[in-house]
């Protein structure tokens, strides 16, 4: 119990801060490039990388449950079992490439028969889709070998790994815009350098943690594949309802209300999406306690960690979010200078709730892969993803409601996924009572309203007017919110085992001498 704890706490310590360093880079980068080509220009950006993005409806077929059954081979100690599973997935991918390779340069060639383009912006949305796409096919070529560090359970080097791609990145996109002449696709060719950069890392992380993968020829078996492909069919089920009801918004602002209005919506997407990237880092860090608990049948184990991620989850979400809610003119009034911040703001404050139910939750989808029960969640997925795009185009097509349908309808949708259809069924899975989620879920989004309470009364009695002043309300609400939040969120044993690994690593490292326990 304290090892696996202990595990979880170091993960998620490196991976927050691989992950600062990812919102770091955006966040210092993202002004410049829209002060100098403008809210339209940087919208194409995003918009480029979710139609790239596309591709996994097919990828994910395969790819979804790869780190699923090479985990599961190689924690029995299964190890030619695995290497099948290895190699068969590595061989299929790099066929995929070669079939994709086909519709991406179709679609860089004429990217205004796919988007809305400005014809002054022709030429360097198509470098900006070529780039992207070339992105994207060496990391299917490489896919594989990212299944390391959840195999092994060393999130820690993963995060180590963002955050050397991540400055990489930013020195690229620095060099290129000092020296040359902006354009968008800029942004596309330091992204593609950090995936150059993160896919050489996997492969040599890959032969030092987990020696005994390789690929061969010799073991690709078919057999393999149709056992992947039949259970990834319904991630890419799952892959297709996110695109349906959530990817798609900037995309139908692109073809229904134009670039310019797609490029401020882009604009507000930012905090949103900022919360949704917090969530999807942090559960990562979870799912290798849930998956050995299930490998090794320790189902009430699995049971009590669902029920701690939930829980802890729907606190971290809260406290970036509920701040952002109150603090979002603040925010987009030093952030995008150029941009009128009250619009910005009303934009985002209905996602970011919608997000932080959605970021609670998350948790559950390890239990589904663990389990490989995918089919009920995707298709209730698919249900709610149809749903929305049923009923936004008609809004859009016959009522004056523009942004809002999208926004609007979308977060409806996904709230009553998230907090009532999902974790209903995860509950089922995991032999937890559902009265015991609906509890987790409300320890969890209690976070919110604490942290709004706290900001709100910040807000009354300082002027937040300078990103150092943003940055010191921020930590002092999350201090406070999080400390409230904490009690809320976790038992008592929680709070002594976290209270005792704190003044462990506070002896080791400030008083000095000594061991920290382990």
């Amino acid at each position: 119990m304290r090892g696996g704890l202990r595990r979880i706490v170091i993960g998620m310590t490196a991976t927050i801060i691989a992950f600062l360093v990812q919102i770091g880079v955006n966040f210092i980068l993202t002004p410049y490039i829209l002060a100098t080509l403008g809210a339209e220009a940087y919208g194409f950006v995003p918009l480029v990388n979710t139609l790239v993005g596309y591709s996994s409806l097919l990828t994910g077929v395969l790819n979804a449950m790869a780190g699923r059954f090479i985990g599961l081979a190689y924690g029995q100690g299964d190890h030619e079992r695995a290497n099948v599973y290895f190699s068969s997935v590595m061989i299929a991918d790099a066929a995929l490439a070669v079939i994709l390779a086909v519709p991406y340069a179709l679609a860089a060639a004429f990217p205004q028969a796919v988007m809305d383009v400005p014809p002054a912006l022709v030429d360097d949305v198509r470098w900006t889709f070529m780039l992207s796409a070339a992105g994207m096919e060496i990391s299917l070529l490489t896919s594989v070998y990212g299944v390391v560090y959840y195999v092994s359970d060393r999130l820690d080097r993963s995060a180590v790994r963002g955050i050397e791609g991540n400055l990489l990145r930013a020195g690229v996109l620095v060099a290129l815009f000092a020296t040359m002449r902006p354009h968008i696709c800029f942004v596309a060719g330091s992204a593609l350098a950090m995936n150059v950069y993160q896919c050489l890392a996997n492969v040599y992380y890959t032969r030092r943690l987990t020696p005994e993968l390789r690929v061969r020829r010799s073991s690709f078996r078919w057999q393999a594949v149709r056992e992947l492909t039949a259970s990834g069919l319904w991630n890419s089920v799952n892959t297709l309802s996110y695109a349906l009801l959530v990817s798609l918004d900037l995309y139908l602002a692109n073809r229904f209300l134009g670039a310019a209005m797609a490029g401020r919506y882009s604009v507000a997407r930012t905090m949103p999406q900022f919360v949704t990237n917090v969530a999807q880092t942090l559960v990562g860090v979870l799912g290798p306690s849930i998956l050995h608990c299930y490998a090794q049948g320790r189902m009430g184990d699995m049971a009590r960690s669902l029920h701690r991620s939930i829980r802890l989850m729907g606190l971290a979400v809260s406290l970036p979010a509920g701040y952002l809610i109150v603090f979002g003119q603040e925010f987009f009034r030093l952030w995008a200078p150029t941009e009128d911040p009250l619009p910005l703001q009303a934009m985002s404050v209905v996602p970011l709730v919608a997000m932080v139910v959605s970021g609670c939750t998350m948790p559950v989808s390890n239990v589904y892969i663990a389990m490989d029960r995918v089919r009920v969640p995707s298709l209730i997925f698919l249900a709610c993803g149809v749903a929305n795009v049923a009923v936004v185009l008609p809004l859009l097509a016959w009522t004056d409601l523009g942004i809002w349908a999208i926004i609007g309808v979308a977060a409806a949708m996904d709230i009553a996924k998230n907090l009532i259809l999902s974790p209903m069924y995860a509950a089922r899975c995991a032999g937890m009572p559902r009265r015991r989620m609906l509890a987790a879920e409300c320890r969890g989004l209690a976070g919110l309203p604490i942290m709004i309470a706290v900001c709100c009364a910040c807000r009354t009695l300082v002027a937040v007017d300078s990103w150092p002043a943003f940055v010191a309300a921020a930590g002092a609400c999350a201090l406070v919110a999080g400390s409230v939040g904490l009690i809320v969120a976790t038992d008592r044993r929680e709070r002594a085992a976290f209270a005792g690994k704190a003044v462990r690593w506070a002896r080791v490292r400030i008083v000095g001498g000594g061991n920290d326990g382990r």
